[in-house]
């Protein structure tokens, strides 16, 4: 193919090169996959157990409300205490977090 030497190995040298080069670019490129893969599965975890935390701490503190009730609408005359702050507190357990109107 080619009739002096110096071209030939010049030749092989550079298919060698590219040959390397898409080998290393294939070898880091799994690599890199591997590791996000692995990060992305740590952070959703995290993020999970981080939720369902905060979750169980909304319904425990939710659940200590309606317990304070509990003693109030069971007195002889609940009427009072009822009109206040624990049945609006009782009440607001269940409005939206999401906003209904978006600012623009």
């Amino acid at each position: 193919m080619f009739k002096s030497i110096r071209t030939r190995i010049v030749a092989i040298a550079v298919v060698c090169l590219v040959v390397v080069l898409l080998l290393n670019t294939t070898i880091n490129l799994r690599v890199m996959r591997q590791y996000n893969q692995q990060a992305q599965s740590n952070i959703l975890a995290s993020t999970s157990s981080s939720h369902s935390i905060a979750i169980e701490d909304w319904i425990n503190a939710k659940m200590a409300v309606i317990a304070s009730l509990d003693k109030v609408a069971m007195s002889y005359n609940p009427a009072p205490c009822l009109h206040k702050s624990p049945l609006q507190l009782a009440s607001q357990m269940f409005t939206p977090v999401i906003p209904t109107e978006q600012p623009y």
